[in-house]
């Protein structure tokens, strides 16, 4: 029997075999009915490229090691901001913002990637102050601040539990001096880079159960997250910025609710992706508000300094678009302040597909693939990291400390 040299040949080789098998499968789509459904809530489009004097590409990186209760972390994210300065040149600024530090926890991918969005949002509102007009930002916006917050470890998490210990240890004052801590760092970059997690700063745990720890800094992190995506929307908004989130990949199923019933069915990108061929666009859709146009409160944002009024008037648009014939479907999110902004429906998507088309190569926006590479933390780096902290004396065991080290 051969054995494979790594696990990707036998995932390769499994993949090759199963291709028609798997070919199949998507193609039957068509033949159940489903291509016309999919057809009707296609736009064709041939976007006309219409440039921006400034936009700016938002991403962020994180790695992590976690042993025997212990996590070590590096989170980054980076915003490159473009400005026209002549018939074919562009003046790239880049701005950086990283943090690295130990939890005394594990499992913390969680917290981790809520450190990440942090970093993510602030680094755009950074963008949109500088009067920047497109800012687009990988990733899905909804995922972030509409599905549901982050679960403390203890499994009796609730957030007004963990507030109210965490006003008892850090002043009951902790929730204004993080927003004001998040407001001062997006209008001073330097002091951003040099102090870019404000709930770190300010909680104190002096007097908080053990088992209530972990949970209180859970909710002042959370509290900034909310907070730095509340400037980011607030700023993008007041300033006229078009803030669109773009993502290769996606699980949700928004539309064709009718033709699942009783079949299982690819996600939306998939159905668009296989099913279309040409540049266009979907039918936009509001998800929360369960009909195309309405709106419905965001939900499970406290009520803690103007988040949760703020929150329940943003609304998000989905759409899927292809810029380029046979290219890739992206999701695409729109996010709106009640009562302000543009109405989002097909002239709407057409200047959104426009916009993206000018910034893009083989369809997709090359802001995106400049702000991931800068971003982006290799596993190798974050070995460097301990290494050069002096931490592997510190843990047991040589083949943990091996597997760290890689």
């Amino acid at each position: 029997m051969r054995v494979p040299n790594t696990l990707n040949d036998e995932v390769i080789r499994v993949a090759l075999r199963k291709r028609a098998e798997i070919l199949s499968k998507v193609k039957s789509l068509a033949k159940e009915g489903i291509r016309e459904e999919v057809r009707r809530e296609w736009i064709t489009y041939e976007p006309k490229p219409a440039p921006r004097d400034s936009l700016a590409g938002v991403d962020g990186g994180e790695a992590l090691r976690e042993y025997q209760g212990i996590t070590i972390y590096a989170v980054s994210a980076a915003t490159i901001m473009y400005r026209h300065r002549g018939v074919r040149e562009w003046l790239p600024e880049t701005l950086v913002v990283a943090d690295v530090d130990v939890l005394l926890s594990s499992p913390a991918g969680g917290r981790v990637g809520i450190l990440r969005e942090t970093l993510e949002a602030k680094v755009g509102a950074v963008a949109a102050l500088k009067d920047v007009k497109l800012i687009l930002a990988d990733g899905s916006l909804r995922s972030v601040i509409i599905e549901p917050r982050p679960r403390g470890e203890g499994g009796g998490y609730t957030f007004d539990r963990a507030a109210e210990a965490l006003k008892e240890s850090s002043g009951p004052d902790i929730f204004r001096r993080i927003v004001e801590g998040v407001e001062e760092g997006i209008k001073n970059p330097e002091t951003l880079r040099e102090d870019p997690l404000v709930a770190r700063r300010e909680v104190r745990l002096d007097g908080v159960p053990h088992d209530m720890r972990v949970d209180a800094v859970t909710a002042a992190e959370y509290v900034e997250k909310l907070a730095s995506f509340r400037a980011l929307l607030r700023e993008a908004a007041w300033r006229g910025a078009r803030l669109i989130y773009v993502s290769k990949r996606s699980r949700t199923s928004h539309y064709f609710k009718g033709l699942r019933e009783g079949k299982i069915l690819p996600p939306d990108i998939m159905m668009f992706q296989y099913l279309t061929t040409e540049p266009g666009f979907s039918k936009p859709v509001f998800p929360e508000a369960g009909e195309r146009g309405g709106v419905r409160r965001i939900k499970q944002v406290p009520e803690v300094e103007g988040l949760g009024e703020f929150y329940s008037r943003v609304k998000v648009a989905v759409s899927y678009v292809r810029l380029v014939p046979g290219g890739p479907v992206l999701r695409v999110e729109i996010p709106m302040l009640e009562g302000s902004g543009p109405t989002v429906d097909e002239g709407f998507m057409r200047s959104v597909m426009d916009a993206l088309a000018s910034v893009s190569a083989e369809g997709y926006p090359y802001p995106l693939f400049e702000a991931d590479k800068v971003a982006r933390i290799p596993s190798t780096t974050l070995s460097i990291i301990i290494q050069a902290l002096g931490l592997p004396p510190l843990l047991t065991g040589r083949e943990v400390l091996e597997e760290w080290l890689r």
